[in-house]
This record gives structure tokens, C-alpha cells and sequence, in this order.
């Protein structure tokens, strides 16, 4: 398959239209459309994956010790496996709206999980689908439902919730629901195309197994380590190692032994293994298909996990979560791409860049031969997958979102992280020095003023940058999405209780 031209030569078109929002610093947004390939050029299909709740460093592709995921770890030698990569958010909404739109929170208007992507963003899926591309989403959260317009673009839309808090509703058959119907939609796909040749496909694969809490099925609860279901912690009723609630608690009052910890990231292991042998099923279906070749594959994470790691710093909502967690373990996120034959690009390398999620927008547009609009705030990783070694591929990375009304943002250079919170007017600052504290378990903003000023005048700087829309707000939110969202475990009395003062 021929790579497309870019949108400057005859015969692919990049049509914009200006649509104009006077919300906020006051901000156009560019709609974008594809209106057709040169003719004898084809488009690669593109399978997205989102594995929600990732660490990078659990991945076999990034040297962990247990081979949790071999499948990925081929696609990666077929492809690009980042390793210093870095979300936007540690919410899935924001993160997931950011990875499909190429903008920041304040840009797309989704600032916290449950809210809605706004009107005015056109995300990849329905740009896709305005060229000529079969679309299907399969995800495994209601919270990431059609309220919140994550769904815009998608012919086909599926919601295939995984029990993650429900350990009573545990099965195998349960769990691989989602990975069944996305095979069996690819099945059908070239199929139903009779003698022409199929329109190329756009399917966002969401997988939520990962997540909290880590209750595998059998075989993959005891895959790695025995873990028994009658442990018992003191002054604690009933606790369940598979409780990711019981477990944070007992954690937060030192009752966790090691041998606790170990057990608690076996089971996330399992989790992990049951995801990269569904998967390596979809893969294999691609091959076998003889459309792999041709598939632009993606496979991210919106956000990692904080486990045990010892620290001082506490941003609020404790430890042994991701939401509102701004450590490394939480920003940093696998992130492998596996281009189409056609973009004649080596694989199996590590670029040695620093990637920020609102780069997967530019870098896919990249690949299908459009350049990125100049309203897109991140950079295509293309020249990096072209020479992986090359200089100029540091920078800052920055996340930003507002979780629960509590504004967040922060930037991370090589050797510094600032992280600030802003609630009911009070600022709170952390720093961390990144290269004699790599475990980020001191705040030293106190004895660093003058580095922790700069830092913030460079984010404040970014922050007049971007252009805002107006985010919804909880009070926007339906009584069956505030559901969803407590038995995700992300809303509780205290943030429903309207706006601070």
C-alpha cells in the first residue's frame, strides 16, 4: 500500500472551516475533513487500543521481568514503543478526549470524567468517518458512554462493561466480552464488502480490565503468584486483597504486609495477561486476514497506577490510586505505534523522545498524509520514528484538568516537576527534583522558591495559550451517569455537593 501524499498535493484535500467560540481567553477552532485519497492509494486501517489504568513499566516491551504481555511485544517490533511517554490527565475522560482531539482538557472542554467533549471538537472518529472509513467502538466503562460524545463518529458503539468493582460478578466470559464482539465485528467487516474491496476500518478498542480493582478470572488470578481470598488485616471487616478500596485502606494505615503488596500486584499482572492474550487473538485475526501489514495500530494508556511506591507527598485523595495523583507511575504510559507498510518506517526501536498523549492526534494525522492544522497544540512524532535517535526530542511535558472542581496542572522537564492545585481559591505547589529524587518522595518546593517560580511562570504561560470552551459542568450531569461514576469510584458525597466557594 502507497503512504497518502500530503494535503498539499493534487488530489487530497485538508478543508477547514473557522468556527468561532467567545468563551473564556477567546479561541477558534478549525474543523478538519478528508475529502478523498489520490486515486491508486489507499488508506490504512487503524485499530486503536486504550488500556486503562497501565503502568508502562508492566509491559514485557519495557524490560519488566514477568512476560505479561508477549503480544504486544510483537506488534511492537513491528512498530515503535515510546518510553518516556506522558498523559494529560489522570481521568479517564480527559485523557481519552485529549488522545482522540489532539487538544488539552481546557481545549475539548471534557475537564473531568462524566462531563462532555464539546460540540464545537470534531474527534478522530468522525473525521474518519467522513472519509470513507468503517467505524466501531467497543469500550468497557459506562463512563465513557454517549453522554459524554465520545461516541461522535462511530457507526458501530458498544458498551461492554467489565465488573471491575463487582468481585461476585467475576468470569472469564465477562470479562472478554468487549475483545469477543470487536473480533467478531472484524470478521464481518471484510465480509460484508462482497466483491469490492472494503472501505478501511477505525476500531477503538477500550479496555477497562486493568483498572482498579485487580480480580482476575481464573486461570489469570493465580497465573503468577497463590493468592488467597481469607486474608485478614486488623480493624478491617471482611477485607478482600481483590478490593482495591480495602486495600488502599489498610495501606494508608500501615497495615499492609509485603507479602500483601506482592500478591496485590500479581493479581494486577494477571489482569494484564488476560488483556495481551485477548488481543494477541485480534492480532493474529489481522494477519490471518492479510490486512495487518496494512493496519496502523495504536496501543496507549489514558493514565498508570500508583501501588506502594514510598513517598512524603500527599496530593489529597491518598495513595494506591491514579485519580488526582501526579507521580510518574500515574503520568507515564505505554505507548507502542505500529505504523502501515506503506509509511516505509523501521520498527522495533525506542525514539528517544519525549511524547505527551496530545502528540497521538498529529502524529496518526502524520501517518495518513495530512498535515497537522496549526491550531493543534502538539507535534507529529514522525521525524522521531524516521530517525530515532536524533537530537531535539526533549521538552516539557504538561497535564492539566479539573477533577471534582479542584483546577490541577503542572509541567515536567528532564530534571524538575511542578504541580499546582488550586481549591476553593488556595493554591498548593509541589516540586520535585527529578534527578536526585527520582522517586519523587520529597516536596521541595520550600527550599527551591526561585525554580519553583520560574516553573510556574512557564506554565502560566502555557496555560494563556490555550484557547478554552465552555466545559459542562456536574450540574449538566444525569442522575445514570453520576451513577456510573460511583460505581467506577469516582464521584463520592462530598464531590456532589456543588460548587465551592
Amino acid at each position: 500500500m502507497k503512504p497518502i501524499r500530503k494535503a498539499h498535493v493534487a488530489g487530497t484535500l485538508l478543508a477547514v472551516a473557522g468556527v468561532a467560540v467567545s468563551v473564556g481567553l477567546g479561541w477558534s477552532l478549525l474543523r478538519i475533513g478528508i475529502h478523498g485519497a489520490p486515486e491508486g492509494s489507499g488508506l490504512p486501517n487503524i485499530l486503536f487500543v486504550t488500556l486503562d489504568g497501565a503502568r508502562a513499566d508492566r509491559l514485557s516491551v519495557y524490560g519488566y521481568g514477568r512476560e505479561t504481555s508477549p503480544n504486544i511485544a510483537r506488534v511492537a517490533k513491528d512498530g515503535f514503543a515510546f518510553s518516556e511517554a506522558f498523559t494529560v490527565a489522570t481521568y479517564s475522560g480527559p485523557s481519552y478526549a485529549t488522545i482522540f482531539t489532539g487538544l488539552f482538557p481546557l481545549q475539548h472542554g471534557l475537564i473531568d470524567n462524566g462531563l462532555r467533549l464539546s460540540d464545537e471538537v470534531m474527534p478522530l472518529a468522525e473525521l474518519l468517518q467522513h472519509s470513507r472509513y468503517r467505524t466501531a467502538g467497543f469500550i468497557g466503562e459506562a463512563i465513557l458512554g454517549s453522554e459524554t460524545n465520545l461516541d461522535r463518529g462511530f457507526d458501530t458503539f458498544e458498551l461492554h462493561q467489565v465488573p471491575t468493582h463487582k468481585h461476585d460478578e467475576k468470569s472469564l466470559e465477562n470479562e472478554v466480552a468487549g475483545f469477543r464482539a470487536a473480533k467478531r465485528w472484524l470478521e464481518t467487516w471484510r465480509g460484508d464488502s462482497g466483491d469490492q474491496p472494503p472501505q478501511p476500518f477505525f476500531l477503538w478498542l477500550h479496555v477497562q480490565q486493568i483498572h482498579q480493582s485487580y480480580d482476575p478470572p481464573p486461570p489469570y488470578d493465580s497465573i503468577y503468584m497463590d493468592v488467597p481470598h481469607d486474608a485478614e488485616v486488623r480493624g478491617i471487616d471482611d477485607f478482600e486483597l481483590r478490593c482495591a478500596s480495602d486495600v488502599r485502606k489498610a495501606f494508608e494505615l500501615g497495615l499492609l504486609t509485603e507479602e500483601m503488596k506482592s500478591q496485590v500486584e500479581a493479581l494486577y499482572d494477571g489482569e494484564v495477561r488476560l488483556v495481551d492474550d485477548e488481543l494477541g487473538a485480534i492480532f493474529d485475526l489481522l494477519r490471518q486476514s492479510g490486512v495487518y501489514d496494512d493496519t496502523i495500530i495504536v496501543i496507549v494508556a489514558d493514565h498508570g497506577e500508583h501501588f506502594f511506591e514510598e513517598t512524603e507527598v500527599d496530593f489529597g485523595p491518598g495513595k494506591f490510586r491514579h485519580g488526582r495523583v501526579y507521580f510518574d507511575p500515574v503520568l507515564r504510559v505505554p505507548w507502542i505505534l505500529k505504523p502501515q507498510a506503506g509509511a516505509q518506517l523501521k520498527g522495533g526501536q525506542q525514539p528517544a523522545v519525549t511524547a505527551s498523549t496530545v502528540d497521538m492526534f498529529p502524529t496518526v494525522l502524520d501517518l495518513l498524509g495530512l498535515d497537522k492544522p496549526s491550531f493543534l497544540p502538539g507535534r507529529s512524532l514522525m521525524p522521531w520514528m524516521k530517525e530515532p535517535k536524533q537530537s531535539g526530542g526533549e521538552g516539557s511535558i504538561y497535564f492539566q484538568e479539573t477533577p471534582s472542581k479542584r483546577f490541577y496542572s503542572g509541567l515536567r522537564t528532564a530534571d524538575w516537576k511542578l504541580v499546582r492545585k488550586v481549591k476553593r481559591g488556595q493554591t498548593t505547589r509541589w516540586l520535585f527534583n527529578l534527578e536526585t529524587d527520582p522517586g519523587e518522595r520529597a516536596n521541595v518546593e520550600s527550599t527551591n522558591l526561585e525554580i519553583a517560580d520560574k516553573l510556574e511562570q512557564q506554565l502560566d504561560e502555557w496555560l494563556s495559550q490555550q484557547s478554552a470552551v465552555e466545559p459542562a459542568s456536574l450540574a449538566d450531569m444525569s442522575e445514570k451517569m453520576r451513577q456510573a461514576l460511583r460505581d467506577a469510584g469516582y464521584l463520592r458525597t462530598e464531590e456532589e455537593a456543588g460548587p465551592e466557594q
